[in-house]
């Protein structure tokens, strides 16, 4: 698995940003089996199409890609899907695919836990960037908020994600992610709790 480190200010390759997980209450469940879409029954467009072996030493533990679930289509990427593989220790691994042709785009670090109702990741190659990540089965919605200004994120089964350019909606102006309930309640996730400081200049905003 890619592991995400601190953003950084070059843009010719990929980066990404360290989000904080808490750690799980006693006694719940891991977040694979919170998740209802790895409860249903597994489809053929599941396939992840491919597997690979997970470092013995991984906290993880081992991926499960025979238990792999289809979580965005691409519809709702850049030509990409996103699939979330189970691992032995219930954290759930992201993987993004590209379906013409099955071959892997991109993968990122493992959620194990939830923070209200969401576990998600900020990463990016050059200009462009992705928050994506999965959601508690009574989520309704995920808006990413910058500058007071809320931007909808595309949903799909336990899962969200927004894509943008850097110059369109900096990712260090992202003050939180807005998370909506199904009884209507919400709550916020702001970014500067979760994650290290951001600067506009490391990402090249003006």
């Amino acid at each position: 698995m890619a592991t995400a480190t601190n953003a950084t200010n070059g843009f010719s390759g990929p980066w990404g940003v360290d989000i904080a997980q808490p750690e799980p209450k006693p006694g719940a469940l891991p977040l694979a089996k919170q998740l209802a879409v790895f409860a249903g029954a597994r489809q053929a467009a599941d396939d992840l199409g491919f597997s690979e072996k997970t470092p013995p030493d991984m906290a993880s533990g081992k991926e499960l890609f025979s238990q792999s679930r289809l979580l965005l289509p691409e519809e709702a990427l850049e030509g990409q899907q996103l699939f979330g593989v189970p691992t032995a220790n219930g954290w759930v691994c992201p993987y993004f695919v590209y379906p013409d042709d099955g071959s892997l785009g991109d993968s990122g670090p493992c959620w194990f836990s939830l923070r209200d109702g969401i576990a998600f990741s900020l990463e990016g190659e050059g200009s462009i960037y992705r928050l994506y990540g999965v959601v508690a089965n009574d989520v309704r919605s995920v808006s990413i908020v910058a500058g007071d200004r809320p931007h909808e994120s595309q949903m799909g089964s336990n899962a969200f994600a927004f894509e943008m350019k850097s110059n369109a909606v900096c990712p260090a102006d992202i003050d939180g992610l807005l998370v909506q309930r199904k009884d209507g309640s919400t709550s916020t996730v702001e970014l500067r709790s979760v994650a290290p400081p951001l600067s506009r200049e490391q990402f090249g905003c003006r």
